[in-house]
């Protein structure tokens, strides 16, 4: 694997032999941020909160109360969406979206553009 680094004058990334390196065009990740979710769409009221659970133990950013109409595949689509944007990790859990870290401004700024509306819970 080639080690890159950014030449900050001229902003042109160079790898380790001194070559300059071209962006990826074609990448998947950036294809699959262009994900319509409009198909999915819904103006219940949807919960984001932030937990912290013990000592030294990272941030989890949970969204939950989906519709009942929501299938794991809706899920999936929209937790998709939400790494690929975030360049987080995640999971699914019971019906509920876990994002690693404390990410619920970000998340709800997504899922607003995205027509779903979210109310804050917790502190």
């Amino acid at each position: 694997m080639k080690k890159i680094k950014t030449n900050a004058q001229h902003g042109l990334k160079v790898n380790l032999w001194g070559e300059e390196v071209q962006p990826e065009i074609n990448n998947p990740k950036r294809k699959a941020s262009n994900i319509e979710l409009d198909s999915i769409k819904c103006s219940s009221e949807i919960r984001i909160r932030l937990l912290k659970n013990g000592k030294g133990k990272s941030p989890v950013t949970e969204i939950y109360d989906w519709p009942s109409s929501f299938t794991k595949f809706d899920l999936q689509e929209i937790l998709y969406n939400i790494k690929i944007s975030l360049g987080c990790g995640g999971t699914i859990k019971g019906g509920r979206i876990e994002v690693q870290g404390d990410k619920c401004n970000e998340v709800s700024i997504i899922l607003s553009k995205k027509g779903f509306k979210l109310i804050r819970s917790g502190g």
